[in-house]
């Protein structure tokens, strides 16, 4: 009659046997394996012109196929749109997606913003801030008073300083930036505050 023994992780194993006192004593590794998986970073992003690669964090894959039928573990692209990739090991088969959109990596400012609530260019803000790493935007007024400053490339001036309504008028901005491929870089211009 066989005997078994159940195993619940990995490890080295032995058995010794023994018969009319005889003996006999075996080894087994026992490694476990779990069924790939991975995850894609947060770049989502590719500037017109610009290459990045998809490098994804894969745990256990022993093969990898991209939508194109590249078998590499990364993918360089140029553009944007929709990329799948599948994992397998002999555990199983993981596929998952990332949408990669395009656009401008210039910085973009209005010239004019309207803060009456009114849903429609309330605050000034950069257009397009996926291609920013590190920001600092201050925004002037007439007097060289601070009404605004950040360091977040995705907030905005709502024309207020201490909750209280700026008045109407050009304000001067300063933004300093460093972009995705590590350029630094800082602007200047002015905005016109209408309400």
């Amino acid at each position: 009659m066989p005997i078994t023994y159940t195993v619940s992780k990995s490890g080295i194993y032995f058995a010794t046997v023994t018969l009319n006192n005889c003996s006999n004593t075996d080894t087994i590794a026992i490694s476990y394996k779990t069924k790939p998986s991975f995850t894609f970073s947060n770049e989502t992003f590719i500037c017109s012109g610009q290459q990045i690669k998809l490098s994804p964090v894969i745990n256990d894959a022993d093969k990898y196929v991209w939508q194109d039928g590249c078998t590499a573990t990364s993918l360089l692209i140029n553009k944007g749109g929709s990329y799948t990739l599948t994992v397998s090991n002999e555990c199983g088969s993981y596929s998952n997606s990332i949408i990669v959109t395009q656009g401008d990596c210039q910085l973009n400012m209005p010239n004019v913003f309207t803060p009456n609530n009114d849903g429609i260019n309330d605050i000034f803000r950069v257009k397009y801030p996926q291609f920013i790493k590190l920001f600092h935007m201050m925004v002037f007024n007439r007097f060289g008073e601070k009404v605004f400053d950040t360091h977040n490339a995705g907030e905005g001036w709502n024309g207020k300083l201490n909750s209280i309504d700026q008045p109407i008028g050009i304000y001067v901005w300063i933004i300093s930036l460093t972009d995705n491929n590590g350029i630094a870089e800082t602007y200047k211009g002015t905005i016109s505050l209408i309400r």
